[in-house]
């Protein structure tokens, strides 16, 4: 594997699942580009992305059929069955997180952390992976380095 930068401005994104995951992962995703959601319920978080026309929410639960025209799909749900039932209908030319079993992915989303070293001209993104075996340690990890910079743009 190697790290990408994306830009999702014209990719077609697709969530499955409307739970706290899946809400973290829409939250980060709405900002580049209008993910489509699918889940029989979802967070006030997403609602409230959908009342607000930044996600397209199909409020009922996956069918075969679903993520056929999406080039990233994350399955974000804590119903085992629907989550392979995802994996078995996606095709090899797609891009898949699953977030409830990492060896499934053929791809992860990492922690980052964005700042400016000198000026707005020298903005820096560090990318932070633990190839989606442990989100904790990547969070963990991302909050120390944001504090660091934190100080060091106050020390400048």
């Amino acid at each position: 594997m190697i790290p990408l930068l994306v830009d999702l401005h014209k990719k077609a994104v697709t969530v499955i699942g409307g739970g706290k995951i899946a809400t973290r992962k829409v939250l980060r995703l709405a900002s580049e580009t209008r993910p489509k959601v699918i889940a029989p319920e979802i967070t006030e978080t997403l609602q409230n992305l959908a009342l607000n026309g930044k996600i397209e929410l199909i409020l009922r639960p996956y069918q075969t059929g679903d993520i056929e025209d999406a080039q990233i799909i994350y399955i974000a749900t804590s119903d085992e069955a629907v989550n392979q039932t995802v994996r078995r209908d996606a095709r090899s030319d797609q891009f898949v997180n699953d977030t409830s079993q990492h060896e499934r992915s053929n791809f992860y989303s990492m922690a980052e952390v964005e700042t400016e070293i000198l000026s707005e001209s020298d903005l820096v993104l560090i990318a932070i992976s633990t190839f989606g075996k442990n989100p904790t340690l990547s969070k963990k990890i991302q909050q120390l380095l944001t504090k660091e910079c934190l100080k060091q743009h106050a020390q400048d």
